[in-house]
């Protein structure tokens, strides 16, 4: 003898599922791993690193901008200079009045940033 179904055919055939069958469960997500002190710790040392990295960066073009020589070796650095125009409100005003920027801002759905701060005995970074 044949099989039994655990839904009834239609008949063309095919199945369908039975008004008593509960929905399938959603799956089970295994819980995040946990972030441990360690990599607060080198994210941190790495952060402190970019800030070092840029004021190194911004003393080292200063003295190049006021005309500071390189010393010989392998590596050398020059100024590149680039531009961009910012769209700032109030220019947006001048041009278009305050209302009408208004009524345009109020259209652009808002979108959200998420920081992650790392809280130590003593200050707080801010990423």
């Amino acid at each position: 003898m044949g099989q039994a179904r655990d839904t009834p055919v239609q008949p063309t055939g095919r199945q369908w599922p039975s008004p008593f069958t509960p929905p399938p469960a959603p799956p089970v997500l295994p819980p995040p791993q946990i972030v441990t002190q360690d990599e607060l710790q080198r994210l941190q040392a790495l952060l402190h690193q970019r800030r070092e990295a840029e004021r190194l960066r911004k003393s080292i073009l200063e003295r190049l901008t006021a005309g500071a020589a390189i010393e010989s070796g392998n590596l050398t650095a020059r100024i590149r200079q680039s531009s961009c125009r910012r769209i700032t409100r109030s220019a947006l005003e001048q041009f278009w009045g305050t209302e009408y920027v208004e009524n345009l801002r109020q259209q652009i759905p808002e979108s959200s940033q998420v920081h992650l701060e790392i809280e130590n005995q003593s200050c707080i970074a801010d990423l």
